[in-house]
């Protein structure tokens, strides 16, 4: 697989593959994507345009529930 394009931009098999964990690529493929997103803007608005279709992913437990004790806490303390 091609990482960039003939106009020096990542290629959309790339984008595709960092959407989905980087299953098809080896390490390095992966830290020259992860170096051009860092400073090249049209890439990193084709990759999250890219992701806005993905699904999210839901965490294994929330942390909802001790977040809110933590803030009830740290007021209690403040006040």
């Amino acid at each position: 697989m091609d990482v960039f394009r003939n106009d020096g931009h990542l290629s959309d098999g790339v984008l595709e593959s960092l959407i989905h964990n980087g299953e098809a690529l080896d390490e390095l493929t992966r830290l020259e994507a992860a170096e051009h997103l860092a400073f090249c803007d049209i890439c990193l608005q084709r990759y999250t345009t890219l992701l806005e279709d993905a699904p999210l992913l839901t965490p294994a437990q929330s942390c909802r529930e001790t977040l809110w004790a933590r803030i009830r806490r740290r007021t209690i303390r403040l006040v």
